[in-house]
């Protein structure tokens, strides 16, 4: 079935990361947000973070965005209300990363650095498992 394929590209999220896209109604994104220096108030990230995962997650299922994706940062400047400063920005993108951050179980990592020393290197990349 693969046999003409060079790569087999696979979504991390619940295939070998798991615990990831903390965007429940309960998530504070604040308390990350203020442990990296952000500045802004509570109800304020809060908003700006779910209208950003709002604004993705309405894109996601559309065929016509599969090439040419939104990244998390034209998100967050397009549904924020208003124009933030880089270093806030950054902050925010920073705390957004947080939240889409799961874990690998140890042996699923093994099998994954294992799998990047074949000679055909079927994984896409070693920097995903470091």
């Amino acid at each position: 079935m693969f046999t003409d394929k060079s790569a087999l590209l696979l979504d991390m999220n619940s295939t070998f990361m798991f615990g990831e896209d903390r965007f429940g109604d309960a998530e504070d994104f604040s308390v990350h947000y203020f442990k990296i220096g952000g500045t802004r108030p509570k109800d304020e990230i809060n908003r700006i973070v779910r209208a950003a995962y709002g604004y993705l997650a309405a894109k996601y299922p559309d065929e016509t965005y599969h090439d040419k994706f939104s990244s998390v940062e034209s998100a967050i400047c397009e549904t924020a209300g208003k124009e933030l400063a880089r270093g806030e920005l950054e902050k925010i993108v920073e705390t957004f990363a947080f939240h889409e951050l799961g874990y690998i179980p140890n042996d699923y990592a093994e099998a994954a650095f294992k799998a990047c020393a074949m000679p055909s290197q079927p994984i896409c990349s070693k920097r995903v498992f470091t």
